[in-house]
């Protein structure tokens, strides 16, 4: 179950964009994913919380990169989640963040 971050810093949450917004950038776009959503998007996120960040986590105790203070999460974050996302349908992300 996806469980979506916002700007307080939810403890327990596990994913930046919901899977209506993913669901809405493809749909827009003509995609068709062939994987679960939540499973992409759950890719996704593990490889945008594997990069170090600047700045202190909003709330110590989240799992998540983001939000952190000052910043929040950016809509860049979003995005990116989302483009990394359909990648993942097709993709083995892991691989593809292990070769560079």
């Amino acid at each position: 179950m996806l469980i979506p971050q916002n700007n307080n810093g939810v403890i327990d949450a596990n994913t930046y964009a919901t899977e209506q917004e993913l669901a809405s950038y493809v749909a827009a776009r003509g995609i068709v994913l062939t994987n679960e959503p939540s499973s992409l998007l759950l890719k996704a996120i593990d490889v945008i919380d594997a990069k170090q960040y600047k700045s202190d986590k909003t709330n110590l105790l989240q799992q998540t990169e983001f939000p952190r203070l000052g910043v929040g999460i950016p809509a860049s974050i979003k995005k990116a989640q989302i483009l990394l996302a359909v990648a993942a349908d097709t993709n083995d992300l892991l691989s593809a963040t292990t070769e560079q």
